[in-house]
């Protein structure tokens, strides 16, 4: 009892060091992180047509646009980014819609939107990331790794863009290279699903049978980790 009144007496005082209670769920920054943490786009939505309703700005129209994005919803993408991408000075727009075209798989035209926007801005990370993605969909190997180093040179995340430069390298069977690649990522710590999945996958292939069975097991990937290892041999890596 003690300790739990002198846990609410520092609760008070901490408050007390406010002159203005703050309403949280009044403010609409804080609303919306939590709608977005919960995923709730419908809402999010909502909010923002309200908004664009009153107030036709390209934040707005941005913002909304990106919503209908995260909600799959790319028709509607499309069409609240029309006029922004009229106007083209808005690389964020540009870079939302080739997203979305390549969710779509129109990879001619993401293309074409993707070099719009490295004209009007050559140092934007994420443009040349997804133009290696969509060169990879074409089966343009070479473009694809050129633009995904051009990221890297301007610093994207690792944990994205060596992911994908292995993934390059698998469909390419250069399974070495996706090594070196992916297991520095998963010696850093970086232990997601796409990264775990395509180190073991290019160890098994490259015949490192050891080292895939030791992640596999330390990672609990499977419950069989040499039945795993037996299966992933049998797969055969041909290039998209």
């Amino acid at each position: 009892m003690k300790n739990l009144f002198i846990v609410i007496v520092i609760g008070i005082i901490f408050l007390s060091c406010s002159s203005k209670k703050p309403d949280f769920f009044g403010d609409e920054v804080y609303q919306e992180r939590i709608l977005l943490v919960a995923k709730n786009y419908k809402d999010l939505i909502r909010i923002y047509r309200e908004k664009l309703e009153k107030k036709d700005t390209p934040q707005n129209r941005l913002k909304l646009a990106q919503y209908y994005y995260e909600a799959q919803d790319y028709s509607s993408v499309f069409y609240y980014l029309q006029p922004l991408i009229q106007s083209k000075n808005s690389p964020e727009a540009l870079l939302l819609y080739s997203k979305a075209l390549e969710t779509t798989r129109k990879y001619k035209e993401a293309l074409q939107m993707l070099e719009e926007l490295t004209v009007l801005d050559k140092n934007i990370a994420q443009a040349y990331n997804l133009k290696g993605i969509v060169y990879a969909s074409l089966k343009k190997f070479g473009p694809a790794k050129q633009n995904f180093l051009r990221a890297k040179e301007l610093f994207l995340n690792d944990s994205i863009v060596n992911t994908n430069l292995g993934m390059l390298a698998i469909l390419e069977q250069k399974y070495t290279e996706a090594i070196n690649y992916l297991m520095p990522l998963y010696k850093r710590g970086y232990k997601d699903t796409k990264i775990l999945n395509n180190l073991i996958f290019a160890l098994v292939k490259a015949n490192r049978l050891d080292i895939a069975l030791e992640i596999i097991q330390k990672e609990n990937i499977s419950k069989s980790p040499r039945n795993f290892v037996r299966n992933l041999q049998r797969i055969k890596a041909n290039p998209l």
